[in-house]
C-alpha cells in the first residue's frame, strides 16, 4: 500500500508548550500531530488528522489552538516551597492521580503503590515482573547498569473513568523464559490486585535498553503507549513490530477507533520511533511525545496519525548536520525540537 508523505505543521510559536508540557515525562521527543495550522518551515507535505481532543468526535480529531489561547512566551513566575510528602521508595518511575487526590506510583523494582491520606500502602506486584535492581539506601555505589536495565515496572495511569472504573494500568518487563514488555490492566477494588491482571497488550519486545513505558489516558477516552526499539532499530520502521512506536488503544485493549490502516498491527498510531517515554497534550487535545536520542539529540514532537518519524534512518534537527536526513526523506515527519 501507498503512504503518504508526513510533514509536522506545527506553530513555533507552540514550540515551548509542547516542551514544558512533554518534557516533564523525560529528556527526549517524538513526532507530531496537528490540524491545520501554518507550516514550521521545516517543509511540505500532507496534513493528517489530528487526534486526541477532549471535545473530539468519533474519529477523535480536533482543530487546532483555537484563537483565544497563545503559548505563554516567557516561563511563569511563582513562588515554591518544597515539601517532602515520600521517602523511601526504589527507583520509582511513574505516577498517575486519581479525580478524588489519591497517587498511584511504580517503582522499577516490582511494585506499584499508592499514596494517600499520608500513608504508602503497596497494591500489587505485577506477574513476573523483574527486579530491575535498587540500590541499599546509602550505598556508594553508582553502577551505569543496574540489573534489568532500562526496565521493570513503568508506567502507570489510572482509568478515564475513575473511580466509576476503577482500573489502574501498567507497563512492565517481564521474564518467563524470555524478557517481553506488557500492558495490564487491575482492579484495585479488589482484596488482591494483582491476581485480577489482564494482559491487555503482550510481546512488546524488551531489551536492557530501550524500553519506552509511558501509559497515558488520553482526553480521547483512549490509552496512548510509548515503545522503545528494544535493540532492533530498523524494526521501528515496521508497522507489525510492536517497539518503536506509539500504541492507541481503548481502555478494553481493543485498537483505538480511528487509527491509521499501516498495513501491520491496528494498535500502531505512529512509528519511526527510538525510545519515546513522555506523553501529554497541549490544551486543544493535540498529542506531544518526549523521545530519548542518541548522543544528546532527543526530540520533541507533535503525534501524527500514520506518521513516520525517521528512527533508524533520519535524526537530528534543523541545526545540526543530521537534518539531510529528513529533508531527504520526504516520508518523515521531522521533531519540532531537536
Amino acid at each position: 500500500m501507498t503512504r503518504e508523505p508526513r510533514r509536522s505543521r506545527f506553530p513555533r510559536r507552540r514550540f515551548l508548550t509542547a516542551v514544558g508540557i512533554a518534557g516533564a515525562a523525560g529528556c527526549a521527543s517524538s513526532g507530531g500531530d496537528d490540524s491545520g495550522t501554518d507550516g514550521t518551515g521545516s517543509g511540505g507535505g500532507t496534513a493528517a488528522t489530528p487526534v486526541g481532543g477532549a471535545d473530539s468526535e468519533s474519529d477523535h480529531s480536533t482543530s487546532a489552538d483555537g484563537p483565544d489561547w497563545e503559548a505563554p512566551s516567557d516561563s511563569p513566575q511563582v513562588d515554591l516551597q518544597v515539601e517532602t510528602l515520600i521517602e523511601n521508595l526504589e527507583i520509582p518511575w511513574d505516577m498517575s492521580f486519581t479525580g478524588d487526590g489519591s497517587l498511584y506510583l511504580t517503582e522499577r523494582t516490582g511494585r506499584v503503590v499508592t499514596f494517600d491520606s499520608g500513608d504508602v500502602s503497596e497494591i500489587a506486584r505485577p506477574q513476573d515482573a523483574i527486579n530491575a535492581g535498587a540500590l541499599e539506601p546509602g550505598s556508594e555505589e553508582k553502577p551505569w547498569w543496574v540489573d534489568g536495565g532500562e526496565g521493570g515496572t513503568l508506567g502507570i495511569a489510572v482509568h478515564p473513568a475513575f473511580p466509576d472504573e476503577e482500573y489502574v494500568y501498567v507497563y512492565y518487563t517481564a521474564t518467563n523464559g524470555e524478557r517481553k514488555n506488557r500492558v495490564v490492566r487491575m482492579d484495585v477494588r479488589a482484596d488482591d490486585p494483582a491476581a485480577t491482571e489482564e494482559v491487555l497488550v503482550g510481546g512488546i519486545p524488551a531489551n536492557d535498553f530501550h524500553n519506552g513505558g509511558r501509559v497515558r489516558a488520553g482526553p480521547d477516552g483512549n490509552l496512548w503507549i510509548t515503545t522503545g526499539d528494544a535493540g532492533a532499530p530498523e524494526r521501528a520502521q515496521d508497522p507489525s513490530f510492536l517497539g518503536g512506536k506509539i500504541l492507541r488503544i481503548t481502555p478494553e485493549g481493543d485498537p483505538a477507533p480511528g487509527n491509521p490502516d499501516l498495513g501491520g498491527d491496528p494498535r500502531v498510531f505512529s512509528y519511526g520511533h527510538r525510545n519515546p517515554q513522555g506523553i501529554d497534550w497541549l490544551p486543544s487535545g493535540v498529542p506531544v511525545a518526549t523521545e530519548h536520542g542518541p548522543t544528546g539529540h532527543d526530540e520533541v514532537n507533535v503525534l501524527l496519525p500514520g506518521a513516520n518519524y525517521g528512527w533508524n534512518v533520519a535524526r537530528g534537527g534543523p541545526d545540526n548536520d543530521r537534518w539531510d536526513s529528513y529533508t531527504a526523506h520526504e516520508e518523515f515527519t521531522p521533531p519540532v525540537l531537536n
